[in-house]
């Protein structure tokens, strides 16, 4: 125990003495703490071969996090489509927040702002898209990474010829490793100097962009693509819009067309990272600023936040 204590130390150590480092060197796999170079996988494993997994991203916020009980939900949901049982050391809400608490606590990042990000695959080694097997349990990595307690910068849209994948072509609530479409959105916004892309669906609705929901303010409405646009409901979109209405707005959730955004107050996304952050052009073409609300609609969402917040559990039992 001391020896791996040691260990830990001399890694943190020389991380913390590399500048502009933006990883954590100590990992969760399948419930044990692990030095990030050596968590590696089987590359006959699914996951590998097929990008068969799913995962999910939340914030710690010194050791609490918001709404984890969504988050947790949604790992479930995954499992739940595939028709795999849940990790063994990950079956429970309690035991996730566990994982988390381990985590943080392997790299001394309770103190800290932090992004986590949890995925769990089958870990079947079957060839073929159609595996002939059932796991009688998945596996699951946690990692971490440091973030900067800053508000996010603004960004920019560049609209993107891919169209979002369709729900009922591949469920859109559970976040899956393979993200091969979001990662050629992203591309694309990146090859016409935008910082992120604004998907539309097949009928040409508008629906979200590679990591987070859009909003917009025009007049008294706010709105927002619906579940029908096939969005990831998001858990920071689902707090806002509580939030909204809680405040006596009117929040519009519908199909919308890039006309509907032509004359809006303000643009902004939501992630469950990043938090609230404005678009400041979409096209290329630059959106209007509202700070006096945009003020008001941060500050009704921090305190929703911080009232929100839960704390860690004791981690995990080694």
């Amino acid at each position: 125990m001391n020896a791996l204590k040691q260990s830990m130390d001399n890694s943190l150590q020389k991380t913390n003495t590399q500048k502009g480092s933006n990883v954590h060197p100590y990992v969760v796999l399948d419930g044990r703490v692990v030095e990030k170079c050596n968590a590696g996988i089987d590359l006959d494993e699914r996951l590998a071969a097929y990008g068969e997994g799913w995962f999910d991203t939340l914030r710690s916020y010194a050791g609490t996090v918001a709404d984890p009980a969504g988050h947790f939900g949604r790992l479930c949901s995954g499992a739940r489509y595939l028709g795999v049982p849940m990790p063994g050391k990950l079956a429970t809400d309690h035991q996730y927040l566990q994982v988390i608490r381990t985590l943080l606590e392997a790299n001394r990042a309770m103190d800290d702002q932090t992004r986590i990000r949890v995925m769990v695959w089958t870990g079947n080694r079957d060839p073929g898209y159609l595996s002939t097997s059932t796991p009688d349990e998945c596996r699951f990595l946690a990692v971490s990474a440091p973030l900067e307690d800053e508000q996010p910068e603004p960004v920019s849209l560049a609209v993107s010829s891919l169209t979002r994948i369709p729900h009922r072509a591949l469920p859109a609530e559970v976040k899956w490793t393979s993200s091969m479409h979001y990662i050629l959105a992203a591309r694309e916004a990146k090859e016409k100097k935008a910082d992120d892309a604004l998907l539309l669906t097949g009928e040409g609705f508008l629906s979200e962009a590679t990591i987070a929901n859009i909003f917009w303010k025009k007049g008294d409405r706010i709105c927002t693509p619906d579940e029908s646009c096939d969005i990831l409901p998001g858990i920071t979109r689902k707090m806002l819009i509580r939030v909204l209405t809680n405040s006596g707005m009117t929040v519009d959730e519908g199909s919308f067309r890039m006309r509907d955004l032509e004359g809006a107050d303000l643009v902004w996304l939501t992630n469950s990272v990043r938090g609230l952050y404005p678009v400041i052009s979409i096209g290329g073409k630059s959106c209007a600023w509202d700070e006096e609300f945009w003020c008001t609609l941060r500050q009704r969402y921090e305190e929703n936040l911080r009232s929100c917040l839960q704390p860690l559990p004791e981690p995990m039992k080694p």
